[in-house]
């Protein structure tokens, strides 16, 4: 008895998973030779097929909710189809055209899409974890808060696809294209991005660690300023004119990549490897941390990154150690050397403005420029200049109080004294008419003119003055 119940139990079983088999391993295959897909069918477990049960597919086609697992869907022209909250997962869609569909919420888990074109499709929070996007065309969708996470998406086209929020962490984009992508607030923690054209995209406060962007493409990103790219690997990236402020980069890898115009400024650059990077034209100052490595002829001054080429304008490098510092074609425009030691220095071709402010620089060998080679000359002028101006305050301190300027008012007239005396010289003369200039011939002396001396008895008196 117990033999013929075990028995029966086991058959039982291997009916309950034949079935479970049967309902969830099938494979769907296309039927007909028409382009658009006219009917599916199922293949059992034992190569019997079974109609799909849903409406036939074809493009345009509502198929909300529809569950597909593990369906054989190659080159499926289902463009402009409403797949919202399907379940595909595992199945093939390889070279299929999904053109505009609606996979909103789709459970798309480990599908295959490669090489499909899902140009302008709505993946708003579906589900492509692990999926094969290789080759696929997906410029212009919106795969905001999907997850991808894992997903591989090597050579795909993403241009202009909305990805913020996107969980990307682990994804393999080497080689993608993502212009003018945005990655708001997306996860690309540990991707791959090697190769990546990140050109014009948006990637405002995109976690990044642990990525790598080697040989990536960022010119004309819109903002990178106070991300997190720490553990990065930049290598040979191309970052020219990035805002990389504020950003941290600690223990990330930038060897010969490009930095030119980049700004730096307030960024982590601990332990950073910055080997044989181009710095032409960065703007820094505030920087935190040591890098591991510079570029020949670049040090960290003062919080600055100094070198050649290296756009230092307005910077405060007072009493910084520049001695034998290679400047060349550096922007001084408006910078604070003020008691700096630049001996030795190497200027050539650099930028100075008026208010460069070398006071009490140490310039002893600085060579290269015409304008430093007349520095000297010039701050001896200066002080020359501007002992004289404080001596001319110091005399007319002495000479005249404010009291004294300000009795110099119309009406008076100040005779000085000389020889211990005051002479008053008057000439009256007499007019018709009143009127200045219409006959200027008619004032005529009516006398001599009238002098009276008066002795001075007080030394202290220097002036004198009569009113009209």
């Amino acid at each position: 008895m117990k033999s013929k119940f075990f028995s029966k139990t086991a058959l039982i079983f291997a009916s309950v998973f034949i079935t479970a088999s049967l309902a969830y391993g099938a494979l769907y295959q296309q039927i007909g030779d028409d382009s658009p897909m006219t009917q599916i069918n199922t293949i059992d477990f034992f190569g019997g097929a079974h109609a799909y049960n849903g409406d036939d597919l074809a493009p345009g086609g509502n198929y909300v909710g529809a569950s597909l697992i593990d369906a054989n869907l190659i080159n499926a022209n289902l463009r402009g189809s409403d797949l919202r909250d399907a379940v595909l997962r595992g199945s093939d869609l390889s070279g299929s055209d999904l053109r505009e569909a609606d996979l909103r919420s789709a459970f798309l888990f480990g599908i295959n899409l490669s090489q499909s074109d899902l140009s302008g499709a709505d993946l708003l929070f579906a589900n492509l974890e692990f999926a094969d996007l290789r080759d696929a065309k997906l410029s212009g969708s919106n795969l905001g808060f999907a997850n991808l996470v894992r997903a591989n998406l090597v050579r795909v086209d993403l241009s202009d696809a909305d990805l913020g929020l996107a969980d990307l962490s682990e994804a393999d984009l080497s080689e993608a294209d993502l212009r003018g992508a945005d990655l708001a607030l997306a996860d690309l923690d540990f991707a791959d991005l090697r190769g990546a054209d990140l050109r014009g995209a948006g990637l405002n406060l995109v976690g990044f660690r642990g990525a790598d962007l080697s040989h990536a493409d960022l010119r004309g990103v819109d903002d990178l300023s106070g991300g997190n790219l720490s553990s990065v690997n930049l290598s040979e990236a191309n970052l020219s004119g990035v805002n990389l402020s504020r950003s941290i980069l600690a223990f990330s890898d930038l060897s010969n990549a490009d930095l030119s115009n980049t700004d730096l400024s307030e960024s982590d650059l601990s332990d950073t490897d910055l080997r044989g990077a181009n710095l032409n034209g960065v703007r820094s100052g505030n920087i935190f941390g040591f890098p591991s490595d510079l570029p020949v002829s670049w040090q960290l001054i003062n919080g600055y990154l100094v070198g050649p080429g290296a756009d230092l304008s307005e910077a405060d490098l007072s009493e910084a150690d520049l001695s034998a510092v290679d400047l060349r074609g550096t922007d001084l425009s408006g910078t604070d050397l003020s008691n700096a030691d630049l001996g030795n220095a190497d200027l050539t071709g650099a930028s100075l403005s008026a208010d460069t402010n070398f006071s009490g620089a140490v310039l002893t060998g600085v060579t290269g420029s015409v304008l430093v080679n007349n520095i000297n000359a010039l701050q001896s002028q200066l002080e020359e200049t501007q002992a004289q101006l404080a001596a001319a305050q110091a005399q007319l301190a002495e000479e005249f109080t404010l009291d004294e300027i300000i009795d110099l008012r119309p009406g008076s007239s100040l005779i000085a004294v000389a020889d211990g005396n005051v002479t008053l010289s008057l000439n009256v003369q007499s007019s018709t008419t009143l009127v200045e200039g219409d006959n200027p011939g008619d004032w005529a002396d009516i006398g001599e003119t009238s002098e009276v001396v008066i002795p001075v008895d007080n030394e202290e008196v220097k002036f004198f003055r009569f009113g009209r």
